[in-house]
Formats: C-alpha cells, sequence, structure tokens
C-alpha cells in the first residue's frame, strides 16, 4: 500500500511538471501544454531528449539545476526559455525548432551547444548571458536571429560555422550587443532593426542608432580582416545612408550622391570603371566635336598642330578626308582632355560652345586625379 501511495504521488509529481504526457506513434514523449511556471523554481528534471513537442512549451523562469539535455528534439511549435537560468550547461544538438525559439533573458551559465540544430523561423536571444561557450557548429540559422542586447559573453560567439537555407540569408539583430564578441560572415547574414525592446517607449530606433550598429560591426570586419564581408557591409551602409536626411532636398542630394559614387567606381571597390568612363567620355565628345569641328577650331578655341594638320587633308577625297576629321577631332578632343591647362589666349568668341570646351577640360581632370588614385593604389 505504502508502495502504491509513493508511485501515486511520483506519478502526480512528473505530470505537474509536464501538464499532459503523452506519446507518438515511436513512443517518444508528446508535449502539448503550456508549463506552469510557478512549479519550475528549481527543475531538476533534465533529461528531454528526442522528445516530440506539439503545442507551445513555456518553461520560463525555470533553473535547471543539472546539464539539460533538449538534444534531438522536435518543436513543431514555440519554445519559451524566458528567464531561464542553465546553472550546468545545455545541450540543443540536433533540435529542431519549426516555432519561435524564444530565448529571452536566458543565462548560459556552463557550456551551451546549438551545433546541428535546424532553426526554421526565429530565434529570439535578447538580453541573454553567456558566461562560458556556446557551439553554433553546422546549425542551420533562423529566417531571423535577434541578438540585440547581449552585452555578458564571456568566449566569442563564432556563427560563421552555421550555415544558412539554400538561396536565403540570416536577418540579424545586434542592436546595442557587444559586437566585438560576436563573428559571422556577411555573406549569410544581413542586418536588420524592426525588433525593439518591448519594455521601450521608442516606436524605432533612430538614425544615429542604426549607424552605430553599421559603424561597430564595420570595425569588427576590419579587425579581423575579413574583406568580403567588409565590403558587402560598407556598401549596404552607404546605400541605408543616402535615403536619410531630415528633408527631401537632403535625401535628394545624398541618393544623388550615392548613385554618382556607385556607378562611377562602385565606391572605389570596382576602380577599373574609371576607364571603361574614360572611354566613354571621349567617345562622345569626339563625336560631339566632329559635327563642329570646323566651327571649334576656327571660332571658338585653336590648337596650333592640329590647325596644321586640318589643312593637308582639305583637298582629299570624301572618304579619307570623313577618316582624317575623325582623327583630329579624336585628337582635338583628347588634347583637351588630358591637357592640365587651357591656353587662353587661344580662345576667341565666349558661347555655349566654349563651356563645351571647358567641359571636357574639366572632365578629364576630375577623370585623370581618379586614374592617379587608381595608379598609386596598387
Amino acid at each position: 500500500m505504502k508502495q502504491l501511495i509513493l508511485t501515486i504521488i511520483f506519478f502526480i509529481t512528473i505530470t505537474s511538471i509536464l501538464c499532459g504526457q503523452v506519446t507518438d506513434e515511436d513512443g517518444r514523449v508528446i508535449l502539448n501544454e503550456r508549463i506552469n511556471k510557478d512549479s519550475l523554481q528549481y527543475l531538476a528534471i533534465h533529461n528531454f531528449r528526442e522528445k516530440h513537442c506539439n503545442g507551445i512549451i513555456d518553461y520560463s523562469y525555470a533553473k535547471f539545476l543539472d546539464t539539460a539535455d533538449f538534444s534531438r528534439c522536435f518543436f513543431a511549435d514555440s519554445l519559451k526559455l524566458r528567464r531561464v537560468c542553465f546553472s550546468k550547461g545545455c545541450d540543443f544538438e540536433w533540435t529542431e525548432f519549426h516555432g519561435v525559439a524564444d530565448f529571452w533573458y536566458t543565462i548560459f551559465d556552463k557550456t551551451t551547444f546549438f551545433g546541428k540544430c535546424i532553426f526554421s523561423g526565429t530565434a529570439d536571444f535578447r538580453f541573454a548571458k553567456f558566461n562560458e561557450e556556446v557551439f553554433f557548429d553546422n546549425a542551420t540559422l533562423p529566417d531571423t536571429l535577434n541578438f540585440s542586447h547581449i552585452n555578458h559573453i564571456q568566449n566569442e560567439i563564432d556563427l560563421t560555422v552555421a550555415k544558412t537555407k539554400p538561396n536565403s540569408v540570416c536577418y540579424i539583430n545586434l542592436f546595442n550587443s557587444d559586437i566585438s564578441k560576436i563573428k559571422i560572415d556577411y555573406n549569410k547574414f544581413k542586418l536588420c532593426f524592426d525588433e525593439i525592446n518591448k519594455d521601450s517607449t521608442q516606436d524605432k530606433l533612430t538614425e544615429d542608432q542604426i549607424s552605430s550598429v553599421y559603424s561597430s560591426l564595420l570595425e569588427k570586419f576590419k579587425r579581423s580582416g575579413m574583406t568580403e564581408s567588409y565590403k558587402k557591409l560598407d556598401l549596404e551602409f552607404k546605400a541605408w545612408k543616402s535615403c536619410c536626411g531630415n528633408s527631401i532636398f537632403e535625401r535628394f542630394i545624398n541618393c544623388s550622391a550615392y548613385l554618382i559614387q556607385k556607378y562611377w567606381w562602385n565606391f572605389g571597390y570596382e576602380k577599373w570603371r574609371i576607364f571603361i568612363w574614360v572611354a566613354a567620355f571621349l567617345l562622345i565628345f569626339t563625336i560631339v566635336t566632329y559635327v563642329k569641328f570646323d566651327y571649334l577650331m576656327g571660332n571658338i578655341y585653336t590648337i596650333k598642330f592640329i590647325h596644321n594638320f586640318q589643312e593637308k587633308y582639305e583637298n582629299l577625297i570624301t572618304a579619307r578626308k570623313t577618316f582624317y576629321r575623325i582623327t583630329c577631332s579624336f585628337i582635338y578632343s583628347s588634347v583637351l582632355f588630358f591637357g592640365l591647362k587651357i591656353e587662353y589666349d587661344e580662345i576667341k568668341f565666349i558661347s555655349l560652345w566654349t563651356f563645351y570646351i571647358f567641359l571636357i577640360y574639366t572632365t578629364g581632370l576630375i577623370c585623370i586625379a581618379y586614374l592617379f588614385n587608381f595608379v598609386i593604389s596598387k
């Protein structure tokens, strides 16, 4: 009889913790209901290995007294582990999260394993504390990873060893976190700033707050020598800044400057584009000069050695004359384009075509400056 009573008490205790436990066809435990947090202040049960969970599982406010083994579990809905303390470590290897994995304010006191686990939706680690190492080796990253407000990181969290879903990136929020302790490969990630602490009265992040995150992450990539990640983030940052401004006019100026820099040489990342622009400008100027060549030489700006050459082809047949005219137009444009100064004494008449001469000259000076930068940066 005594043994029967003890068995009943044990059964009631387990039932109060697990709140309705059934098994699937393979005999794995299926958890369906929300856990009562008041009964979980100190949770001695620690082996949840290979559990199949259909409903919302809520272990919030629990303190696990031993290593918590959640490996190879299947969570079809949300898993809530808010303000949980894993005092002896935890293991989530090979676990599948098909709902929200909620780790708000969770304390990871010992080594934590997320290796080979699968995050399908959102993983929320806001305000979490990592007091020892955490491993994400070969884990599948979620659509959104909220790593904001994380400033207690004992060892660097390496997310470069994780992977993304095919043809996708993981959106990550790093606002107000110790970015120096978080390592990511930006080919797998994209910054997002949608989530804000719900306790805050702030509706959205300010431009300064967002800019601070970009700057901190760029500095992290620079120190780590991650050039490809730095380039991708830097271009993204510049695109974001082009949309900023306190007025429509300021945003227009920022956007215009961005487009010029982007297509001119992609902010210095594709300097070879300068040669294409030089060739394009020379082609355009040669065509325009060809149309007005005689007028430019005779009435606007005369280049003496071209004038002497011009006199020789005046009596040639049409085909050869056209060829020499094109050649002279190209030389005329090139002398102005690559010339370091204009002979003002040769300017005969001030008109719109005079400004065309100065347009060629000014454009050439700008291109020469960028070409010089290309040479010295090699």
